[in-house]
C-alpha cells in the first residue's frame, strides 16, 4: 500500500510501515541491500525490482528490473 503525506511517503509490506523523505528513495525487491526485501523465494520478484524517488514535485516509480514487468494498481502495485 502507497500512502502519501505532504511530500513523504508511506510505503507498507507486510504490515510494516517504512517513511520516505522526499529527499531520499526508497529500493524493493528479493536482495537483501534493498531498503524493502520482499519474500527472498519470490522468483517473479528481481533482486532489485525498482525505486521510488521524488523528482520535480512528485514521487516516481521507477522500474529497475530488465526481465520483469510490475503494475501501479490502485493503493499499491503488482506485477504479473
Amino acid at each position: 500500500m502507497l500512502e502519501r503525506t505532504d511530500q513523504s511517503l508511506h510505503v507498507t509490506y507486510l504490515d510494516e510501515t517504512t517513511e520516505v523523505a522526499c529527499t531520499e528513495s526508497l529500493t524493493f525487491g528479493r536482495d537483501e541491500s534493498c531498503d524493502i526485501v520482499i519474500d527472498l523465494d519470490d522468483v517473479g520478484v528481481s533482486r532489485t525490482h525498482g525505486r521510488f524517488y521524488w523528482q520535480q514535485g512528485h514521487w516516481w516509480v521507477e522500474n529497475q528490473s530488465k526481465k520483469r514487468a510490475f503494475h501501479v494498481l490502485e493503493g499499491g502495485f503488482g506485477y504479473p
